[in-house]
């Protein structure tokens, strides 16, 4: 029921959301909560935002994330720090949502041991994912060098991972930046690379 809810939010939030709280309900009903709560939680923070319900997102996420860790689903509970970074953005709240991003980058980092058993495809994604979310922070707050020095790093990642589609997303948004900064030489070589 979770899985059909989450694909439900992209094409109706409303259905996903109800399918969600049935799934909730259904796993306190049956002594499931622990295993299915946070992962509803999660389907319903992507309702929230969908309805402009930002606070109340941040507040299922962050009950998600705190039911993942409970359950000893490392991976899962970081892995909603994508999904606060983008949520804090939009509340304005950069520094918090570069924090958030941050999380997940020292988690996986290269300086630290690994987190969560993953595979290194799975970690390398996330983690290029967590930068290119930082590089937005960056640019949000001014630091435009920061950013593109993340944009960089996602699209490295995103090239490790196979995910070729992703980097040219990141090497398009640091395209944007270049040329918002009159840098157009730059901006054009990345854009042609695309």
């Amino acid at each position: 029921v979770i899985d059909r809810a989450r694909r439900e939010m992209w094409d109706d939030p409303g259905a996903g959301a109800r399918l969600a709280r049935l799934a909730r309900a259904g796993a306190v009903a049956a002594g499931l909560e622990p295993e299915v709560g946070p992962a509803a939680d999660y389907a319903l923070a992507q309702a929230s935002v969908a309805a402009g319900e930002l606070q109340e997102a941040l507040a299922l996420l962050d009950r998600a994330r705190t039911g993942f860790a409970a359950a000893g689903d490392t991976w899962s509970a970081l892995r909603t720090n994508l999904g606060r970074t983008n949520i804090l953005n939009e509340m304005g709240r950069h520094d918090d949502a570069l924090a958030a991003s941050r999380a997940i980058i020292e988690a996986l980092g290269p300086a630290s041991a690994p987190a969560v058993d993953r595979t290194e495809e799975e970690r390398t994604e996330l983690l290029a994912a967590a930068e290119q979310n930082s590089a937005l922070c960056h640019e949000l707050m001014g630091g435009f060098e920061l950013a593109l020095a993340a944009y960089d790093r996602a699209e490295a990642g995103y090239r490790r991972a196979g995910e070729a589609r992703a980097g040219a997303e990141v090497r398009y948004d640091r395209a944007l930046l270049l040329l918002n900064l009159g840098r157009h030489r730059e901006a054009l070589a990345a854009l042609h690379d695309v």
